[in-house]
């Protein structure tokens, strides 16, 4: 066999080797993963309450641009009487 035919057989038997392994899951847990966990938990609550204070922000100022529509609609609604009783 040449070296080439040798590289060739050999990376095929470890391919079948590989192949018949199972996944191993490592129970062990390390400061790494501790340290991941508390930043993922960190950066979840941060993220909620910056949409909870997006979200009354919102909330603030469609409350002040509704009593600022009810305010025009009512001055409108004066405005036209007064009209129409001008008119009359």
């Amino acid at each position: 066999m040449s070296k080439y035919q040798n590289r060739e057989h050999d990376h095929d038997q470890n391919i079948n080797v590989n192949s018949s392994k199972k996944v191993r899951f490592d129970g062990t847990v390390t400061l790494g993963n501790v340290l991941t966990f508390i930043g993922m938990v960190a950066t979840i609550i941060a993220l909620w309450r910056n949409m909870e204070s997006r979200i009354l922000i919102v909330e603030e100022r469609q409350a002040v641009q509704s009593r600022s529509v009810d305010k025009l609609l009512l001055t409108v609604e004066h405005l036209a009487l007064a009209q129409a009783g001008q008119t009359h």
